[in-house]
């Protein structure tokens, strides 16, 4: 009985507790999805080309990922809640400054503070969820926290549509910042205090291996567009990237207390689960990005219809997310987790369909089922993570668990914008034969082939034989997309893999 009393005092708090971790959950997901209904309203005020839209996205992943690890490791040492707290304060920061560029230089800039900031706050969010509840109800408490995910995420598209109807896109921004404070907050006082440490040694030189690789390596990808990919950049860049990741993991092996605990790999589930984890998180990369820039540049649609068709996709992850932690309680992970990627695979050639026949009841169910995908897979990823390492790892592991899903969502983005470019390019010079006219790539419709501003601005540039070049160029901007999709559920598939190795991890 007193027993039962003390335990009661020690978790007093864990509903504020939770609310506070849910509205951190929250706004996270709400940057995430509005940023992308933003993005060509981004690129005409910038004149931004599709490469500087991308690194709009990926200097945000590429905080996250150079970050988490660090990250990880330095809560395990000096505390969960302190450094949640710390990446609250610098993830406000980080929207305050993107609200307030003045050019799109200066906004990815910004956008790198944002995901240092997310890194030290999304890492931390399931560990106190799991830290502020009795082990009885830790299951419950990460799917409530995963139902703000889908909440939140049902909202991000027709949230951002509004505001980019009537306000400023500076406006998605500016929303972080009264959430922020109030999740700071609520946190400080509901949370429970930090009262384990783990001393660490952080070797630096890993650090910094680890950024300038993985640096690197996005900067080659993400820059091919430009550069080309027999460029000398582009060579030295990849080339140089690969070697410093391979010196980095070689001497992981050789440190006593190593940057990169490659002994935890030796968890089965946790070594499965970052190779599903990151094969998901790429598509839905690829998802969230090239889709805002179809419906508004190239069909013409406007953020507020396109935010409220993307309610489709977040309103059936919203419902998503919390059933599937209930059918978890019930089955264990892998057979949400199988069948999940399953519908993630029929999404995407709904989606090619869709392109080919200019159907809307197709691109309607590709999102209704990559919901149901993304409700699922965050669920089940998270908690079987959380779940299967050992208490005094849970920081460290998450952080290269979320580094490698980031930085997988991070490429899928770049190779997206790789694909379309180059297939685009050539489907506009080689298979248009029909149009004896268009004998040559114009320099100023690398804009418009990638989907970077809206089709019918060609209209305005006073070109010859405009209509045929609009139609040439939707043309071969589609058949990009079509080989992107083709790509993508080729890696769902190749996660169905991965799945049926898992063991089938049930709540306690």
């Amino acid at each position: 009985m007193e027993q039962s009393s003390q335990l009661n005092d020690y978790f007093a708090f864990r509903w504020l507790a939770l609310m506070g971790l849910g509205l951190a959950i929250a706004f996270i997901n709400i940057d995430l999805t509005i940023v992308n209904v933003a993005l060509p309203v981004i690129a005409r005020e910038f004149h931004s080309s599709l490469v500087e839209l991308q690194w709009v996205n990926n200097a945000y992943n590429l905080g996250i990922t150079c970050g988490v690890i660090l990250i990880g490791r330095i809560a395990d040492q000096y505390g969960h809640k302190k450094v949640f707290l710390i990446g609250v304060t610098i993830f406000f920061l980080g929207s305050l400054l993107s609200g307030l560029a003045p050019n799109s230089t200066f906004l990815i800039t910004a956008r790198v503070i944002q995901g240092i900031g997310m890194a030290g706050t999304f890492t931390m969010i399931f560990i106190l969820a799991t830290r502020a509840f009795p082990e009885s109800q830790q299951a419950f408490a990460i799917g409530v926290v995963v139902l703000f995910t889908g909440v939140s995420q049902a909202l991000g598209p027709s949230l951002g549509g509004i505001i980019l109807h009537y306000l400023s896109w500076r406006w998605i921004f500016y929303l972080n910042l009264p959430l922020c404070v109030l999740t700071i907050v609520i946190c400080w006082f509901a949370c429970a205090k930090d009262t384990v440490f783990q001393k660490q040694f952080n070797h630096i030189p890993s650090v910094g291996l680890l950024i300038f690789g993985l640096f690197l390596l996005l900067l080659a990808i993400n820059q091919s567009q430009l550069w080309g990919l027999t460029s000398t950049a582009f060579l030295l860049s990849f080339i140089f990237s690969i070697v410093i990741l391979i010196i980095l993991f070689l001497w992981q092996f050789k440190l006593v207390q190593p940057f990169i605990e490659f002994d935890l790999f030796k968890i089965k589930d946790f070594a499965l689960m970052n190779c599903i984890r990151p094969l998901f998180q790429f598509n839905f990369g690829v998802y969230l990005f090239l889709i805002p820039i179809y419906l508004q540049n190239i069909l013409g649609y406007s953020p507020l219809y396109t935010g409220l068709l993307l309610l489709l996709m977040s309103g059936v992850l919203g419902v998503s997310a919390p059933l599937t932690g209930k059918i978890t309680d019930k089955i264990g992970t892998k057979y949400p987790c199988f069948i999940a990627q399953c519908l993630s695979a029929i999404s995407f050639i709904a989606l090619f369909l869709s392109l080919q026949w200019q159907t809307f009841w197709l691109m309607a169910i590709s999102f209704v089922l990559i919901g149901i995908n993304v409700g699922a897979m965050y669920a089940t990823t998270n908690f079987s993570v959380v779940t299967c390492l050992p208490k005094e790892k849970k920081g460290s592991g998450t952080g290269i668990f979320v580094t490698i899903a980031f930085y997988a969502y991070s490429l899928g983005i770049a190779i997206a914008g790789l694909v379309i470019s180059l297939v685009a390019k050539y489907v506009y010079l080689h298979q248009l034969t029909d149009i004896t006219h268009i004998h040559k790539f114009p320099e100023v419709l690398k804009f418009y082939i990638t989907g970077a501003k809206p089709l019918d601005h060609l209209q305005k540039l006073g070109l010859p034989d405009t209509a045929a070049k609009m139609l040439a160029v939707k043309h071969a901007f589609i058949v990009g997309y079509q080989v992107v999709l083709i790509i993508c559920t080729v890696i769902a598939l190749i996660s169905l893999y991965f799945i049926q190795k898992l063991d089938n991890i049930k709540p306690e």
